[in-house]
Formats: C-alpha cells, structure tokens, sequence
C-alpha cells in the first residue's frame, strides 16, 4: 500500500501540491517479503524512516534496517529497492530537488542566515513571528 502525501504516483496526487521545491513524500506499507521499487528523479536526494518492521532499502547491502531508522540515499540512482523483512515494513520515503541554499539554524528555527534567525527569534519574542490572517 502507497499512500501519497506529496506528489503524484499511479494516477493518484497527493494532498499537498504546489511547492518550489517539488518534494516527494510517500507512505509505504509492504507485508512479509513485499518488494517496493520507485523511481527518483535525477539529482534529487531521497531518505526513507522507517518507523514500523524491518527490510532491506539497498539490494547490495546485507542489513535490514528496523524501527527507528532513517536511511539516507547517497548515491545519484534512479530508484529505491525495498525489500520487506519478516513482518513486513512501514516507512515514510522523501525526495526532492537539492535547495543548495545556506542554513542557519537555531532549535526549532531554520533560516537562510544568522540576522535573519536572529531577527526570527526577536520576532518570536514579541509575538509577531508567526501571524493569523483574520
């Protein structure tokens, strides 16, 4: 089972559309031994958490991530290969095209630079980071 939150897959779109950076999010569910392959797009960079089971998220590789575990894509592929465990594998897959912007951050704040995380932050003191439209 595939369930799309962001992206188009299969004829089905998600439900969040329109973003700069055409990130791809997918919720895969695979029973036992259920194999998942999908594409990437080239130059992207792609993660899978997997937050229930266990499987294997590279064919060359002899281990099986379980609960808890972020896989991080370090190669310029064209697919993922997922092949669930025992119990089968649950897991979230992000991929997107690489921002290549700089990254200031400061706990739960992520800015492109130090004055504007500073600012961010003042901001958030006073109240005024964050405003609902009436």
């Amino acid at each position: 089972e595939v369930r799309v939150v962001c992206w188009s897959i299969g004829g089905v779109t998600g439900p969040v559309r329109d973003l700069v950076a055409d990130p791809e999010y997918l919720d895969v569910t695979l029973g036992p031994k259920m194999r998942f392959s999908h594409p990437v797009k080239p130059g992207y960079l792609a993660a899978a958490y997997v937050f229930f089971g266990s499987g294997a998220f590279d064919s060359s590789s002899g281990e099986t991530p379980g609960n808890r575990t972020m896989i991080r894509y370090d190669y310029d592929g064209d697919k993922i290969d997922v092949r669930a465990g025992e119990e089968g594998v649950r897991f979230l897959f992000f991929a997107g095209k690489p921002l290549r912007e700089p990254i200031a951050w400061g706990g739960p704040i992520v800015m492109n630079t130090q004055e504007e995380l500073r600012q961010a932050f003042d901001e958030y003191e006073n109240g005024t980071f964050i405003r609902k439209s009436s």
